[in-house]
């Protein structure tokens, strides 16, 4: 089976992309940074999620090691501190 990994996979675009990528088949994993709501993603749609500090390089490094997805939808943003 494909491997589709997505970040800001707990929300808005990111989740639907992970959602529909799910029904069309892949074996998804979603990135995001709320353990509740990656929680969710697995109970409801099952969706194996990630929690990632993107800010953390050796966090990232260390949580990705050994994932080689088929498709990658890096979803994800930062808003800068105003």
């Amino acid at each position: 089976m494909a491997i589709a990994f997505v970040t800001g996979a707990t929300s808005g675009i990111g989740k639907a992309i992970a959602v529909k990528l799910k029904s069309l088949g892949y074996d998804v994993v979603g990135a995001g940074r709320d353990r509740s709501k990656l929680n969710d993603l697995k109970m409801i749609y099952d969706i194996n999620g990630i929690q990632i500090n993107f800010d953390d390089l050796s966090d990232l490094e260390r949580k990705l090691d050994g994932l080689a997805p088929d498709v990658l939808i890096n979803n994800a943003g930062m808003m800068p501190p105003l």
